[in-house]
């Protein structure tokens, strides 16, 4: 009876790890299309995905260039970056 209850246990355990671990990586994709300037709804395509990867890249290196620039400061730079390259739609949607 004992190892049954701690069976269940663990499995709950272990679903509220994978549960917290998908949120997080939920809001950090929700956050990064809200940085790129992208609708938070958009389906992840190709080219989103790209654009992610780019965008993440662009912002370490920002980072390990200019490490005294403020976090929203690269995110600007790497936005304006990935614009006028044309990876992502231009407009003032996110600051």
């Amino acid at each position: 009876m004992e190892l049954t209850h701690i069976a269940l246990l663990i499995a709950i355990a272990l679903l509220l790890v994978v549960s917290v671990a998908f949120l997080f990586s939920h809001i950090q994709r929700r956050q990064l299309r809200k940085a790129l300037g992208l609708s938070a709804l958009n389906a992840n395509t190709v080219q989103t995905k790209a654009a992610f990867q780019l965008f993440a890249d662009t912002d370490l290196q920002l980072g390990q260039t200019f490490p005294g620039v403020s976090k929203d400061r690269r995110r600007a730079v790497a936005r304006k970056i990935l614009r006028d390259q044309g990876l992502i739609p231009r407009g003032d949607s996110a600051v």
